[in-house]
């Protein structure tokens, strides 16, 4: 079996030079300028000037393979030349793993070569489409991470129904607790004021049902938060911007919610706030990555609502809510009493 020259990192000549060398050492000639020339010129029947035998020999040199010695004599390294060997057989092992993954999955692999944005992709999304990517990307995430005033996973039926948002509610649930492929990350600042007011305006004004539907989802709430595979955190200000993260093989996609700013507690949305808004789908490996650690600093610092402090400021948010809707009630009866 012949070496070849890529083992080692060499030419067809410096190779040649390389085995020139070892003969000679072999027959215990000295290893010359001279000798060399000569028998390069005897083992392979072309000559070499001793020009080019140094520029040759120069390479030889630097990687180790060959030495030099005293008296203007070379050698061979045969432990430099074995290292340099090993080192290339591991580099070829791992190529062969690399073409191995590969090939298990050929179609797969070019689609994602394919598909792999080089630049930031950056797309504006009307409110439909805006909750129709949101839903299709948690189909296929495996972990979720977000911001909510109040965790839209806990809403009613008849809530996300009247906000038109099933599909982005029901398939958290669904690949969260059901099929338990998705873990869902959440810092809320637990605003029941908003979704008290969002429920009035699903139920025309109706105090009584907007209020049952509220306690229903501090309810499910507390429920969920056992979940394994949920991990809901509170903060006492919501950071910004409000952003939806998603993470999968190739984790790249976030959308920015253009919801304007967060709706600060007990205080009324104004006219001209939006619901549904838009968003900004943006799909990069770069921009995920800087998104997904400016939360994780905030959701480190938030408290786990699955702990005693946690359940302790549920607690609070149920009364918060009894507050809401005993001054609704005391609003809308004063407002029935006619002038005499």
């Amino acid at each position: 079996m012949d070496i070849k020259p890529e083992w080692l990192g060499l030419t067809k000549q410096q190779l040649d030079l390389l085995l020139t060398v070892y003969e000679l050492e072999l027959n215990k000639i000295p290893v010359r300028a001279s000798n060399i020339v000569s028998e390069y010129e005897n083992r392979f029947n072309k000559k070499i000037q001793r020009q080019n035998l140094f520029s040759q020999l120069k390479p030889l040199l630097k990687v180790g393979a060959v030495e030099k010695k005293e008296k203007a004599t070379y050698g061979i390294n045969k432990n430099k030349i074995k290292s340099i060997l090993d080192s290339r057989k591991n580099s070829l092992n791992d190529e062969m793993k690399n073409l191995s993954d590969f090939s298990k999955d050929l179609e797969k692999k070019f689609k994602k070569i394919i598909t792999k944005p080089s630049k930031p992709i950056v797309t504006y999304l009307e409110p439909d489409l805006y909750m129709e990517t949101i839903a299709a990307l948690l189909n296929k995430a495996n972990a979720y991470y977000a911001d909510s005033p109040f965790p839209n996973i806990t809403y009613t039926d008849s809530l996300f129904e009247g906000m038109n948002r099933e599909k982005f509610v029901l398939n958290q649930r669904n690949n969260c607790f059901t099929l338990k492929k998705l873990k869902i990350h959440y810092i809320t600042d637990l605003n029941i004021d908003l979704t008290f007011r969002r429920a009035l305006k699903i139920f025309n004004n109706d105090g009584k049902r907007a209020y049952l539907e509220c306690k229903q989802v501090i309810e499910n709430l507390e429920k969920q938060i056992k979940e394994p595979n949920l991990d809901v955190r509170y903060l006492e200000v919501l950071p910004g911007p409000h952003m939806y993260i998603f993470e999968y093989d190739e984790p790249r996609d976030l959308i920015l919610s253009l919801r304007g700013s967060i709706v600060p507690k007990g205080v009324n949305r104004t006219r001209g706030s939006r619901d549904p808004y838009g968003g900004v789908h943006i799909i990069s490996e770069t921009i995920f990555s800087q998104a997904k650690s400016i939360y994780l600093d905030s959701f480190n610092q938030a408290i786990k609502l699955n702990s005693a402090r946690g359940r302790g400021i549920i607690e609070q948010v149920n009364e918060h809510l009894r507050k809401l809707y005993e001054g609704f009630k005391k609003v809308h009866k004063f407002s029935k009493i006619q002038p005499g």
